[in-house]
């Protein structure tokens, strides 16, 4: 039985993704069409769900999602069905209806990280800009896209800059 994503409110218990940050990541890149003469490349890729844990301040009640909490999410990501990847994300809940995220997608060949502040009324459905990588990815910029797909899972899209 598969459970819900988990959803995340701040001050009464808002939602909160991360994608980021993913943020997720999985590796299938695509070939530029004959309209684009640049060098991006798009990466496609299903994030699931795999846990998130709060981790409120000291102090605080056990069950708070005030400003400082902490989420930390772990995600398997997939292409084509096969899983190629992982993705591990961290954030911060701040006072404002959002969190700091931070996450790291292990695909083959490297890594790519990102970096967003995501609202925390619609957390899994972002953009978030791409903040480095390695191997393969080393100096990777561009963003990616998150849009929920059920559930748990959701499909990113990484466009690759220069």
């Amino acid at each position: 039985m598969r459970s819900k994503r988990i959803t995340i409110t701040a001050v009464a218990c808002g939602a909160v993704s991360i994608v980021v940050a993913g943020g997720g990541v999985a590796a299938t890149a695509s070939s530029p069409g004959q309209s684009d003469t640049s060098n991006h490349r798009t990466l496609h890729l299903v994030q699931h769900q795999l846990g998130i844990l709060f981790v409120p301040v000291p102090g605080q009640d056990p069950n708070s999602r005030g400003p400082g909490t902490q989420l930390i999410g772990n995600f398997e990501l997939f292409d084509g069905g096969k899983k190629v990847g992982r993705a591990d994300i961290g954030c911060i809940l701040d006072s404002q209806a959002q969190a700091l995220c931070t996450a790291v997608n292990q695909l083959p060949g490297g890594q790519i990280s990102t970096a967003a502040l995501v609202p925390l009324s619609d957390p899994f459905n972002n953009t978030s800009p791409i903040t480095g990588g390695t191997g393969k990815y080393r100096g990777a910029s561009g963003q990616i896209t998150s849009t929920v797909v059920s559930p748990l899972d959701s499909d990113l899209v990484f466009q690759l800059g220069d």
